[in-house]
């Protein structure tokens, strides 16, 4: 078993090393992410069943869920919509109150969205990921990706017309 695991740690550690590289632009997450991938291999290894699957595809799911968990660790927390101060010279203060109103809607809405919605729109407009991105880390198809940010936006613009 350690023959077989070390065998697949040389032959893999670049790709998985390049694929956080790709998507960190950090040199320093990508190898803690990379450790992070073997890690969880390694504790899972012995109940790895092979399923007509390549253990290169299985490390490749291990490497996805670590860069969504990074991902999810990076957002930053969530404000209440209120503290965070409004400042602009051309609203008077009732343009300010409705904007801290919208505000309000708003964010109650985002929560009403699906998870997989929330986390589309998270990755595309916090994480400024392209739908590609967005699709490869979710583990989803491009198409899945923007049939659930077009519904996502739907539901807040629907929200927000209220």
């Amino acid at each position: 078993m350690h023959q077989r695991f070390d065998a697949l740690y040389r032959e893999q550690y670049d790709s998985v090393l390049g694929y956080f590289l790709g998507r960190t632009q950090n040199r320093q997450d990508a190898e803690d992410l990379t450790s992070q991938v073997f890690e969880n291999a390694w504790r899972s290894f012995r109940r790895y069943e092979d399923r007509g699957n390549k253990l290169t595809h299985w490390l490749a799911r291990i490497s996805r869920n670590v860069l969504i968990d990074h991902w999810r660790q990076r957002r930053p927390p969530c404000e209440d919509v209120d503290a965070v101060p409004l400042v602009d010279e051309r609203l008077d203060v009732q343009g300010h109150v409705h904007l801290r109103l919208l505000r309000r809607h708003l964010a109650r809405a985002f929560l009403r969205l699906t998870p997989l919605q929330r986390d589309v729109v998270v990755c595309r407009w916090l994480h400024e990921l392209s739908i590609n991105e967005t699709a490869e880390l979710m583990g989803i198809t491009s198409l899945a990706v923007r049939a659930a940010q077009q519904r996502a936006f739907a539901n807040l613009r629907r929200a927000v017309a209220v």
